[in-house]
């Protein structure tokens, strides 16, 4: 019979994906999950794996991966291999797999979450109820700003920028987006205008941004990019 193969997840996952692990693996867990893995812990528990399941800030290196010549895998929690690498799991014979792109959705619920809570200061506005300073709704020390019938500029229109774009059309905004190429089909179905960056930023309420991490994309924003 063969054996099972180890497998060790550097934090605490979903219940019932660890329910249907378990039934293929013997499983080992990083219980602590308040904060990303040290790498020394996360090397102990590679030595004793057959397969490293990670998750999205895990940066499983050359150390990493050189600390059992038996691992088979590494399989992570993320939509790219950005802190994964590659190379040199490639060159050790083990294989890497990343999740299917099926977060953009949830992903879009809460940056558009995020864009209303800022600006109809729903956080401020919690914290006062909560320490009895609230100053009655017909003040309007919380008043914020509208999101209905603002313009949303996008930074990449990537899967999660064109979610993201669904949902302003359901806040009735005008959508900006600016990116590498683009993007007629999206331009018609989401209603969509180009832009380049300079004009985006001069003329958004909100900038929304999606562009992968790279040394391109890399304090693309600063002081300079901000319009006077």
């Amino acid at each position: 019979m063969t054996a099972r193969p180890r497998v060790f997840v550097t934090q605490p996952i979903a219940p019932r994906a660890l329910e249907r692990l378990r039934k293929i693996a013997d499983v080992k867990i990083n219980t602590d999950s308040s904060k990303i893995i040290a790498k020394a812990k996360l090397i102990a528990g590679v030595k004793k794996a057959d397969i490293l399941f990670s998750l999205l800030h895990d940066k499983v290196d050359r150390a990493v991966l050189a600390a059992n010549p038996k691992l088979r895998a590494v399989t992570s929690m993320s939509i790219t291999p950005d802190n994964i690498d590659v190379a040199e799991a490639t060159k050790r014979g083990i294989v890497v797999t990343v999740v299917p792109a099926i977060v953009e959705e949830s992903v879009a619920d809460l940056h558009i979450g995020l864009m209303v809570a800022v600006a109809r200061r729903m956080i401020e506005g919690d914290r006062s109820v909560r320490a009895s300073r609230f100053p009655g709704s017909q003040s309007n020390h919380l008043i914020g700003s509208f999101v209905y019938g603002k313009t949303i500029g996008l930074v990449g229109i990537g899967r999660i920028g064109q979610a993201t774009a669904r949902r302003a059309r359901g806040f009735g905004m005008k959508i900006l987006y600016t990116a590498r190429h683009r993007r007629p089909e999206a331009e018609r179905e989401l209603g969509m205008e180009y832009v380049t960056l300079d004009q985006l930023l001069e003329q958004s309420d909100f900038v929304s941004l999606h562009p992968a991490l790279t040394a391109e994309t890399r304090h693309m924003f600063g002081d300079r990019s901000l319009p006077r």
